[in-house]
């Protein structure tokens, strides 16, 4: 009766698995775009991984929870920064499928961004791919890892920090 039970429930478990790998193969376009937008918000994104402490490398990150303090609603910083120096530009922002609808606050000005991520393997270890267009700041393309996901501002910012050789 247990051997029973357990070979049971061993091939429903395998049935399973084989459902739910067949249906994400099958998956439609919209529901793989949806995974793809997902992994732009709350990820840090960079151009590059910094060679040295004056190597000066684009950020880009959109938060989707609103910090204790500063804007309200989602916000999201375009940052050029090395160890010695960095500029940013922060942002809030509205999304709707691949389109980003930011402003920023300081200058009142609008742009729609379109942002598509991707898994891709560019440069040596980034398992993503960022490519945002429609934007006067940061660059085009942008790269991020596994476990590069964060809550806040200061999680996006103790990982920039740990990221210089």
């Amino acid at each position: 009766m247990r051997k029973t039970l357990i070979v049971a429930a061993v091939v429903g478990l395998v049935g399973f698995a084989a459902y739910r790998w067949q249906a994400s193969d099958s998956a439609p376009a919209s529901a793989q775009e949806r995974d793809g937008n997902r992994l732009v918000k709350d990820r840090v994104w960079v151009d590059h991984p910094p060679k040295h402490d004056r190597d000066t490398i684009n950020l880009f990150l959109a938060l989707t929870k609103r910090p204790r303090q500063g804007p309200q609603g989602p916000f999201g910083v375009f940052e050029a920064v090395s160890v010695w120096q960095g500029r940013f530009e922060a942002f809030r922002y509205e999304t709707e499928g691949e389109q980003m609808r930011i402003i920023f606050p300081q200058t009142n000005e609008r742009e729609t961004l379109t942002v598509k991520a991707s898994k891709c393997d560019d440069v040596p270890e980034m398992d993503f791919c960022l490519d945002v267009s429609g934007s006067s700041r940061g660059v085009k393309r942008y790269y991020s890892r596994r476990g590069w996901e964060v809550r806040t501002l200061d999680e996006a910012q103790a990982l920039v920090n740990g990221l210089t050789p």
